[in-house]
């Protein structure tokens, strides 16, 4: 019997460093082959740069997006540009990338991320974008 694949939220929680500030961690759970369910963790910020835990559940969208990449329904995705965008930088604009991408490339995308894109579309769901508005 096949058990119905869930959109899971996760969780944020605060949690002391030895050595500088505290963090949030996003947790949520993966079913690994074996079909047995695993807690998982990855650091969102620290308290310093997001001051509230409704900011790091914000942050931890595109965490989320990925903790879901499994379940099968549409849902699972990112809804609007916003969500897109953050899921876009942590994939592809985090520091671990930096062999993809030149510093100088990296900088001209979070400009026009940052100054264009996000103000304008970063609240527009996915759905309702049209080509021809974008690339006016």
């Amino acid at each position: 019997m096949n058990r119905r694949t869930r959109y899971q939220q996760g969780s944020v929680q605060r949690e002391k460093r030895r050595s500088g500030p505290d963090v949030w961690i996003f947790r949520w759970r993966e079913t690994g082959p074996n079909g047995m369910s695993k807690q998982r963790k990855a650091i969102v910020g620290t308290v310093t740069t997001l001051l509230t835990e409704a900011s790091a559940l914000k942050a931890a969208q595109a965490l989320r997006i990925n903790a879901n990449q499994q379940a099968p329904h549409s849902e699972c995705g990112p809804k609007t540009i916003s969500e897109l965008v953050a899921h876009y930088r942590l994939k592809e604009m985090a520091n671990e990338s930096r062999e993809r991408k030149a510093f100088s490339t990296r900088s001209g995308y979070e400009c026009y991320l940052r100054n264009w894109i996000l103000p304008r579309w970063g609240n527009v769901r996915l759905d309702q974008v049209k080509p021809v508005a974008m690339e006016e």
